[in-house]
């Protein structure tokens, strides 16, 4: 009885999951490639922490400013705040996309391009304490 209910409930997330991605948002190649960038740009971000900084409790510089130096140190687990956020800004903007896609596709342009750019954006602060760190 469990085993067909947990059949049940997969098949359902997976017509939610394919549902969402059918339509004519997903169908145009720009946002295509725009998800698929975000989305490679945090699984890169994920690794790249769990890998240099070990997302451990020790403290680390997570802030830095050129007058004063070092102005916030942390646990390393707060660094993962970084492609948490970027993860979910990926969700909101492509949610958001998909619905202004019907009134506009401008805006549906706009919300992916945001999302890569966030994403790009987060990198780079990323990489900014990778150096501080260093």
């Amino acid at each position: 009885m469990d085993n067909k209910a947990s059949n049940t409930a997969r098949g359902g997330l997976k017509k939610v999951v394919t549902s969402f991605f059918e339509g004519s948002f997903f169908s145009d190649k720009f946002n295509r490639y725009s998800a698929a960038s975000s989305v490679l740009i945090n699984i890169i971000m994920w690794i790249s922490i769990l890998i240099k900084i070990h997302a451990q409790d020790k403290p680390i510089p997570l802030h830095f400013n050129a007058f004063y130096g070092i102005e916030f140190v942390g646990s390393g687990f707060l660094f993962l705040n970084v492609p948490l956020v970027g993860l979910l800004t990926i969700i909101v903007n492509f949610l958001l996309g998909k619905k202004l896609w019907s009134q506009d596709a401008a805006l549906g342009y706009i919300t992916s391009s945001a999302s890569v750019l966030i994403q790009i954006l987060l990198f780079i602060a990323m990489i900014a304490v990778f150096r501080i760190n260093a």
